[in-house]
């Protein structure tokens, strides 16, 4: 490996682990991806680890696991703090690290088209952090409303409301419905159907899913009714 170019990516989400996967095949180049987490996950199932549906090794995997198979490449945890292109070098939360080449794959910011109350005030779902986060609200407040017989708290600490009707928002605001309709009524049985609150989703646009279909929008918006 010492004669090979050295390729640094950055970021080990879907695109920087498939690019080390490819690199590492042609076995041209010496790679080492940095991450801040040492493990890679599936985003797409981030509302079932945050309704309490999934556990997180459910949707992760170690990245050293994953290169045991890959002779060429490396991992490092880190957080890059600083790119010095003029030293062909970044720096990072614990340490340094040389390259012949960069990739930057670390992902996007979530998008709050410039609504500042919904940046400061809501809570994101971009991590498996964020999702255990949510999770954790979600089931403190419905321990909470069991102590309560305020009926107005209840209904209060049991509504949700979901910025954004993309695919995320659609699939978390159906996964709440579901355990409105289910869990919450099993496992709960302090609280009644009407202590349970409602559940908003809120968009900018005048449909769900605004990027798919209209089949697809209209059947989603009849199902996520159905399921209140």
């Amino acid at each position: 490996m010492e004669n090979k170019k050295h390729i640094v990516i950055v970021g080990g989400g879907f695109a920087g682990l498939e690019l080390v996967k490819v690199l590492n095949r042609s076995g041209k180049y010496k790679i080492t991806l940095v991450d801040m987490n040492n493990y890679n996950f599936f985003p797409p199932l981030l509302y079932q680890l945050a309704a309490g549906f999934m556990e997180p090794s459910s949707i992760s995997y170690p990245f050293r696991r994953l290169f045991r198979k890959y002779k060429n490449a490396r991992f490092r945890m880190a957080t890059l703090q600083e790119v010095v292109p003029s030293e062909n070098k970044i720096i990072l939360s614990n340490g340094e690290l040389q390259y012949d080449i960069l990739v930057m794959a670390t992902g996007a910011e979530s998008n709050f088209f410039g609504n500042k109350n919904v940046e400061e005030k809501a809570m994101p779902m971009k991590t498996v952090g964020d999702a255990l986060m949510l999770r954790n609200l979600v089931y403190t407040r419905l321990e909470r409303a069991t102590r309560t017989e305020d009926k107005e708290l209840r209904r209060k600490l049991l509504s949700f409301a979901i910025a954004g009707a993309g695919p995320t928002g659609v699939e978390l605001s159906g996964i709440f419905a579901e355990m409105k309709q289910n869990i919450m009524r099993k496992d709960y049985p302090e609280l009644t159907y009407d202590d349970l609150g409602d559940i908003y989703l809120i968009d900018g646009q005048n449909t769900v899913l605004a990027p798919m279909s209209k089949k697809a929008q209209a059947y989603t918006e009849k199902s996520l009714l159905k399921k209140g």
